[in-house]
């Protein structure tokens, strides 16, 4: 099995495609999207955090340095302004878009994009959260 079809089938991946494809489908049937005012910037910065792992992934890093962190960051809004741009494509195409406005306007599109930018982030950071080192305690013994 090739490496691109190895990375492509991790469970990250994968599973983190289908969950966000799922709640965007459920969020668009539903009207959650216009019901919800969050919702939209919950699947963005979700999206964001699964765009960013889904790189490092197929970067096959094990440590995130700066200049990979950087990487994966300005990957990680290349993918959110093309979204973006899908968008504005679909409310061009079919001014209803699923009954409601895809693109939601310039500062909706703004937020969308920080969010994307705070999941990676988010992602990029959680090697630091989770493996600091652990100071010594110190002894009472002298």
């Amino acid at each position: 099995m090739t490496k691109v079809l190895k990375n492509f089938l991790h469970p990250f991946v994968w599973l983190g495609f289908v969950l966000i494809i799922g709640l965007h489908i459920v969020g668009i049937m539903n009207s959650i999207y216009d019901s919800i005012w969050w919702f939209d910037i919950f699947m963005h910065g979700i999206g964001g955090f699964w765009v960013a792992g889904s790189a490092y992934i197929f970067f096959g890093k094990r440590n995130i340095s700066t200049r990979l962190a950087w990487a994966i960051i300005l990957f990680t809004l290349f993918i959110g302004i093309a979204w973006e741009v899908f968008e504005i494509t679909i409310d061009i195409i079919e001014p209803i878009g699923f009954g409601s406005n895809m693109s939601g306007g310039l500062y909706d599109t703004a937020g969308d994009l920080i969010m994307d930018v705070l999941g990676a982030v988010v992602f990029v950071k959680m090697p630091l959260i989770f493996n600091k080192p652990h100071r010594k305690e110190v002894s009472d013994e002298r």
